[in-house]
């Protein structure tokens, strides 16, 4: 089972903390964990949308705002938006699952909507006004930990397979896009080593881009079909998907409410 993640951050809304590994990421499964490490109180990287830094440094959603939340034609669809930001936590504070506190520093608005159907995740990802200092910005995947993960990346996908368990991240938008695969040693509370699909991309002001993600079974779900996204638009302060799903067909989806307006 699998929960995507746009209602609940341990934060009140608006708070400018570290994002939590266990209550701010994305998704959560039963079948995978998030990072554990001291990195992943600061650097959200796993089942994240965060703005890089010259530091390599990702933001946090702590605070973020639920736009959407519904059903409709059997696929899940959920928004939320995020004043990103980038925390340098405060020395001797305890650790009792709530994001770090310390200086915070603005990196942009993020707008995330996911559009879910059987294994797929959809990700539309909308940066606002961002800072200058955000260069780059990373979407990552699910943590699969285990012993010798097979990783792989193309021009367009990056996946990480283990026996039985598979996760594939692909930019589906035809926009530019760099795949990369994090590995980290006892990140995890699971025997094994730790890996990440992410895409890195530019930060375009104001557009959309996609990405589609999958948790789903071994090597045989890595080579299997991939949604494909055939248009995506605003209609006032809706955003529009048309999709195919591998397993569902074509569907028209309409998230209202989640176009930032100036």
């Amino acid at each position: 089972m699998r929960v995507i993640n746009h209602g609940t951050d341990h934060a009140c809304e608006g708070d400018s903390v570290a994002d939590a590994p266990l209550y701010a990421r994305i998704g959560y499964s039963t079948v995978t964990t998030p990072c554990l490490d001291v990195e992943a109180e600061t650097n959200p990287l796993e089942m994240s949308t965060a703005l890089l830094n010259a530091a390599g440094d990702g933001s946090h959603r702590a605070g973020m705002v639920r736009l959407a939340l519904d059903v409709a034609d059997d696929v899940g669809y959920a928004a939320s938006r995020s004043r990103s930001h980038w925390v340098e936590p405060d020395t001797h504070q305890q650790g009792h699952g709530s994001g770090a506190v310390g200086h915070a520093r603005y990196a942009g608005m993020i707008t995330v909507v996911s559009l879910v159907h059987a294994e797929w995740e959809l990700r539309l990802v909308r940066v606002d006004r961002p800072s200058e200092q955000a260069i780059a910005l990373r979407v990552g995947g699910w943590a699969l930990t285990g012993e010798g993960p097979e990783v792989r990346t193309d021009e367009r996908e990056t996946s990480v397979c283990l026996p039985g368990l598979s996760c594939r991240v692909i930019a589906v938008d035809g926009g530019p896009c760099d795949p990369v695969i994090y590995q980290r040693a006892e990140a995890s509370p699971l025997p094994g080593l730790t890996a990440v699909p992410a895409m890195t991309v530019a930060v375009s002001a104001g557009k959309w881009r996609a990405f589609a993600i999958s948790l789903a079974g071994g090597e045989g779900a890595v080579a299997g079909r991939v949604p494909t996204l055939h248009s995506l638009v605003e209609d006032g302060e809706d955003v529009v998907a048309v999709v195919t799903w591998p397993s569902h067909g074509l569907v028209t989806t309409r998230c209202p409410g989640v176009v930032l307006r100036s």
